[in-house]
């Protein structure tokens, strides 16, 4: 019974582990011109850059209308479920 315990405590641990390595991070950098995006899938055997957009900046869009563009672009060519999403943003925006 105790073998059987430590095998399903050792599983457990495995599967937590290998959800904390296995992370979709989305990054979205606005800058003054261009709106950038890329897609960065973390496994156990490292980080690897799945793809990469970038979109100008058009003043009569709009920021919200190029983030989207920019974001269905990459979706368009990659799958973004469960991606974390971070943002970096101009200073004083």
């Amino acid at each position: 019974m105790l073998r059987v315990f430590m095998r399903l405590y050792a599983a457990r641990i495995y599967a937590d582990l290998w959800s904390v390595f296995m992370q979709k991070v989305l990054a979205v950098d606005i800058s003054a011109d261009t709106v950038s995006a890329a897609l960065l899938v973390s496994s156990l055997k490292g980080a690897r850059l799945e793809a990469t957009v970038q979109v100008p900046l058009q003043s009569e869009d709009g920021v919200e209308a190029a983030v989207s563009g920019c974001i269905e672009k990459l979706e368009a060519s990659v799958d973004l479920s469960g991606a974390v999403c971070l943002a970096a943003v101009p200073a004083g925006q």
